[in-house]
């Protein structure tokens, strides 16, 4: 009975040990960098690649656009070779200040091409290039996403991770008119590195903006919420994705 005892305990080591080697030995997501960013009245226009792109690279095209009584509701079309990304796109209407946020993916292939986008009303769009995903299906671990009427504080939504070395992208769209940066001062004490990525402002069509920030979440877990201001109170559609290591 001792020994078998002790080879029960010995086989539970072993397999804490393996587990503790996987996590270990799992890939973590990196952030590889950002392209030129886009704006324009609605017009179509292209949106800059990141430099040094890989192929199995994911790159997520954030784009905000408007969603009004006036301007019908800034839908825009999937462009050629991307998808959606889960719960985009958020949007909020009220009269002549509503927005739409828009997130799509892609998996570089090593012969891309800056993707065109239009809209109605204004639009300003970044992409964002990520390495060290699955190679296949869909790179994210879970994606939330919320919008509201008017703040000038962001409050993203927070994601249970069910992987370790998740990268958490947080990506935000607002309705204010500028030409430069608004949206700053990031902060979860869950996520590691938080940096702000991006941040793209238009005076066109009406105004607005996407924001995107993104931070490594060690272990698998709730995220928390992630905060950050803006330089006046506005609408805005929120989406935070986890990506996940492969």
């Amino acid at each position: 009975m001792a020994r078998r005892r002790a080879g029960v305990r010995r086989l539970m080591d072993m397999l804490t040990r393996m587990l503790f080697m996987a996590a270990a030995n799992r890939k973590e997501v990196t952030y590889i960098g950002t392209g030129a960013p886009a704006t324009s009245d609605g017009t179509a226009t292209s949106v800059g690649l990141p430099a040094g792109i890989q192929v199995n690279d994911i790159l997520l095209l954030s784009i905000s656009s408007s969603n009004t009584t006036v301007d019908t509701d800034g839908t825009v079309s999937t462009p050629a070779g991307w998808s959606i990304v889960a719960n985009s796109p958020q949007s909020i209407q009220a009269g002549s200040a509503g927005c739409r946020l828009s997130v799509f993916w892609r998996r570089a292939t090593g012969s891309d091409t800056a993707p065109s986008v239009s809209s109605v009303g204004h639009l300003a769009a970044s992409i964002s290039a990520f390495r060290g995903c699955p190679t296949t299906g869909n790179p994210w671990d879970t994606t939330a996403g919320d919008t509201v009427l008017s703040s000038s504080t962001v409050t993203m939504p927070s994601v249970t991770t069910t992987k370790d070395k998740c990268m958490v992208v947080l990506v935000v769209a607002n309705t204010l008119s500028g030409t430069s940066g608004i949206t700053s001062g990031y902060t979860n004490a869950n996520l590691t590195g938080l940096a702000e990525l991006a941040d793209v402002q238009t005076n066109l069509g009406g105004g607005g903006g996407v924001a995107i920030a993104a931070g490594v979440m060690l272990l698998a877990g709730a995220t928390g919420t992630t905060s950050a201001t803006v330089t006046g109170g506005n609408r805005q559609g929120r989406l935070t994705i986890s990506l996940q290591p492969g």
